[in-house]
């Protein structure tokens, strides 16, 4: 099934806002897709992807894996997926490649998109570093970037590393 792909990105801006509750953000989007207009146009016939690298935080569930999987059916070449979780991000990567749209997708042109899974742990700084060091050395040229890994929680806490957990960074003053 095809989606338009402003619905898509509109959907995952919405759960990314931090001043709303998450029943606040269920009965957005909600509202949203029952008033969504009738003129917004599916993806336009012919669109590939072939070719392109494209890389999901959080494409291990939600909304992240819908993306991912809407890539795949778009013909991309080389899809990277990231999660927290080794074991779920392997199985996210064993279900789309088992999808039966995706297979049908990828036999309409008879090319194998290249399904891979990076690890990537948000709450872990050190993980981060590890992330940027592997895409750096093994992604030759990224096409597409969504970032749609994250976790929303409304008081102050920090990670292992002593970072604030929703927004990590080091300072370099």
């Amino acid at each position: 099934m095809a989606f338009p792909l402003p619905w898509i990105s509109l959907r995952g801006t919405l759960t990314s806002f931090f001043c709303l509750s998450p029943l606040t953000v269920v009965i957005t989007i909600n509202l949203i897709l029952i008033t969504m207009p009738e003129d917004i146009p599916l993806t336009p016939e012919g669109t590939s992807l072939a070719g392109k690298t494209a890389l999901v935080t959080g494409g291990n569930k939600g909304l992240g894996f819908e993306v991912a999987r809407q890539f795949l059916l778009l013909n991309v070449s080389r899809l990277i997926i990231t999660a927290r979780d080794e074991a779920k991000g392997r199985a996210a990567v064993a279900a789309l490649k088992s999808d039966p749209e995706v297979i049908a997708a990828s036999s309409q042109d008879e090319t194998k998109p290249k399904i891979e899974f990076f690890l990537l742990n948000l709450d872990d700084y050190q993980s981060g570093v590890l992330f940027t060091r592997k895409v750096n050395a093994e992604v030759r040229e990224l096409h597409v970037l969504v970032l749609n890994a994250g976790i929303n929680i409304f008081e102050y806490q920090t990670s292992k590393t002593g970072h604030e957990k929703i927004m990590q960074g080091k300072s370099t003053i």
